[in-house]
């Protein structure tokens, strides 16, 4: 079963959640960070947060381009009564193939 976009946009928002409850942590933040001194300044909890929710989205995005995902989401925008559907790209995931010809073929109607 090749997941859908939505169901890694709610994949990758359970994984965000758990990070910030610190649930997610990964050790070698020290190794990551080339400069010592801003290492020690820095607070290595937060950073390992940070870095591996990083690293799972780039697994994401690993498995978008594999099974050909698109990042592509669509919002319905509403304006004194009128409404217009357009694609944007996922602020968390990246485009595929077939993608950018996607957003360009809707550029016209949405302007």
């Amino acid at each position: 079963m090749i997941y859908t976009t939505q169901q890694l946009i709610s994949i990758l928002d359970q994984e965000l959640k758990a990070t910030w409850r610190g649930e997610r942590v990964i050790l070698s933040c020290d190794d990551r960070i080339n400069n010592p001194v801003i290492a020690k300044a820095l607070n290595t909890d937060k950073m390992n947060q940070v870095f591996a929710y990083q690293d799972f989205r780039r697994q994401i995005h690993k498995y978008q381009i594999q099974n050909r995902v698109s990042g592509i989401i669509w919002r319905t925008c509403t304006y004194q009564g009128q409404s217009i559907q357009y694609p944007e790209l996922h602020n968390q995931l990246i485009a595929v193939p077939g993608d950018k010809e996607r957003l360009i073929k809707y550029k016209e109607s949405v302007i």
